[in-house]
């Protein structure tokens, strides 16, 4: 799998690691997990979100995933309160996606802002730097 998550804070906030291949089945299951985490309890509402996306290599989604995504945004994604959502991202596969996630997140009241350096999406989202970096080597830490 190339998406990893974490809970922090008690529910305050989730941090999603993507990286090398991305498929949509992957970005649905990541969708789900959030929907259920917060459904659960394990997220709270008006929770942050933090995805760094910066080791994205390849995405493999096409248009009928980008209509699926949206719909799974719109439909699910009300009822979670206020969020905010910082994607870490760099020039590479994962700026276009971050993108259209951005634009359509808009529509429904979903704060999104995309980022190249890791440490500026936290200090906006207004968490630790550090945390969800558990699995990140000494390049990646640096490259915050």
């Amino acid at each position: 799998m190339a998406i990893e998550k974490q809970v922090h804070d008690d529910g305050a906030f989730a941090v999603a690691r993507v990286f090398e291949v991305v498929t949509a089945e992957e970005i649905i299951d990541f969708q789900f997990w959030l929907i259920n985490a917060f459904n659960s309890g394990t997220l709270q509402k008006n929770y942050r979100l933090l995805i760094d996306a910066r080791d994205v290599e390849i995405i493999q989604v096409d248009e009928k995933d980008i209509y699926r995504l949206s719909q799974i945004n719109t439909v699910y994604g009300r009822q979670r309160g206020k969020l905010r959502t910082a994607i870490a991202v760099d020039s590479g596969p994962g700026r276009q996606l971050a993108q259209l996630h951005k634009t359509l997140s808009k529509s429904i009241g979903i704060e999104v802002e995309i980022f190249e350096m890791r440490e500026h999406a936290c200090t906006w989202l207004g968490i630790d730097p550090m945390a969800g970096t558990a699995g990140m080597d000494d390049d990646q830490l640096s490259a915050s």
